[in-house]
């Protein structure tokens, strides 16, 4: 190869295979019947290969066709060649029988810890063989294994805002909501918490790159945006960090429901400032959705 493209004059495989026929058999008729081919027909791809190659390939005389010393060279490399093509087809359809039945996906926290679990055991119930990995990281470490084609498909929180050559779905949506433990003075607040209020409090927040850290900044950024110096990795450790007083905290009423039903946390109404949110799976464009990647983004989408 030059420059990582094939010589223009590169024969084709059908060619060789038909060459290393024709050198098995000693016969352009007995190569013809073989490959179902006429026998001009075969003659015909014989004198093209040569011209190809600026090479006498074959002698031919009334005993059949016999290889030339160029020709037996040129056989030996044409076996290898393709039985090189054979094992890289065998690897392509074996890996290709994985593809079709392991499904990789990555999620943020929220979607994979209260809803993916349903969606996956429904898409189970229709492929029971399905190998299925599934990685949990923030919605911007789902985009980077979008791009990197290290994942089939990924569930992200916030604005979709991905990279180009990244495809976007609306799978549907939640409400951030604020929560305090009982004793905090906020449980007892009779007036909702303005956007500057929210925004000078020392919040509970996830870290950087996160889908709810995202809404809530951009909620927030009227009144100068998120000031908040305690960033926690997981939904679950913020809910832990409010029950014990740890101060106000904000995240996925999906989240904060138990807590809330339980009393253990109190949700704080707020007034002129859009928490909601939307859920968006994600793909990349370079490839075409698996078929079970497409039916797991069937399950999600309302």
């Amino acid at each position: 190869m030059i420059n990582g493209m094939l010589r223009a004059n590169t024969p084709e495989l059908a060619t060789l295979d038909l060459l290393i026929s024709v050198a098995e058999l000693g016969s352009l008729g007995q190569a013809a019947s073989r490959h179902r081919f006429s026998q001009p027909a075969v003659s015909m791809k014989m004198t093209h290969l040569e011209r190809q190659l600026g090479l006498v390939l074959l002698v031919r005389d009334q005993s059949g066709t016999r290889l030339t010393l160029a020709g037996q060279q040129i056989v030996t490399y044409a076996s290898k060649v393709l039985a090189t093509a054979e094992t890289m087809m065998v690897t392509a359809s074996a890996l290709r029988a994985e593809v079709e039945s392991h499904l990789r996906v990555a999620a943020s926290f929220t979607l994979a810890e209260y809803l993916l679990g349903a969606w996956i055991e429904e898409l189970r119930g229709e492929y029971p063989e399905v190998t299925l990995t599934l990685e949990v990281s923030n919605s911007a470490k789902v985009f980077e294994r979008v791009v990197d084609l290290s994942i089939d498909i990924g569930f992200v929180e916030g604005v979709a805002t991905g990279s180009p050559g990244v495809k976007t779905q609306l799978v549907g949506g939640d409400h951030l909501v604020v929560v305090v433990d009982p004793r905090h003075k906020w449980a007892r607040r009779k007036r909702p918490v303005s956007g500057d209020e929210l925004a000078a409090s020392d919040l509970l927040t996830r870290e950087i790159g996160s889908g709810t850290r995202e809404v809530l900044e951009a909620a927030l950024k009227p009144w100068g945006g998120l000031h908040s110096k305690r960033e926690l990795g997981s939904t679950s450790a913020i809910l832990s960090v409010a029950r014990n007083g740890g101060g106000p905290a904000v995240l996925s009423d999906i989240a904060a429901s138990n807590d809330l039903d339980a009393k253990r946390l109190v949700a704080v109404e707020t007034t002129g400032i859009d928490l909601s949110r939307n859920f968006h799976a994600v793909w990349s464009t370079a490839r075409p959705l698996s078929v079970l990647a497409g039916q797991l983004l069937k399950i999600a989408t309302p």
